[in-house]
């Protein structure tokens, strides 16, 4: 199966504005500090295909899942948090498809 093409009238007739916040963590005088800043793009945000979640680690399916699609590469990495909706979520997947006009991310609910 042929990845989707979105680069256009598609892709722009489905997204619509996002805003996540990006948490970032460092060290100030010795302790942990939360940096949260927002990030806003266009883009469409859904639950992770059946497909997709079974490819996922066993313990980890029964998490929340996003998937976010954008036309603009995001500064986000594996690993990093970010807030989407009053949720954290943890980055665990990011896809360059930029080749068929769209980035993907991978998002999962962090349980505290």
């Amino acid at each position: 199966m042929s990845m989707p093409f979105f680069k256009g009238v598609t892709f722009s007739g489905w997204s619509k504005p996002i805003t996540l916040v990006k948490i970032t963590s460092s060290i100030i005088d010795g302790e942990r500090q939360d940096i949260k800043s927002p990030i806003t793009f266009h883009g469409v945000i859904q639950p992770l295909k059946a497909q997709e979640l079974q490819a996922k680690p066993l313990d980890m399916r029964s998490y929340k899942w996003l998937q976010i699609h954008t036309t603009t590469q995001q500064s986000l990495s594996d690993g990093e948090q970010i807030i989407y909706n009053g949720i954290t979520y943890k980055i665990l997947g990011v896809y360059d498809y930029m080749l068929n006009g769209f980035y993907e991310y991978h998002c999962v609910e962090v349980l505290r």
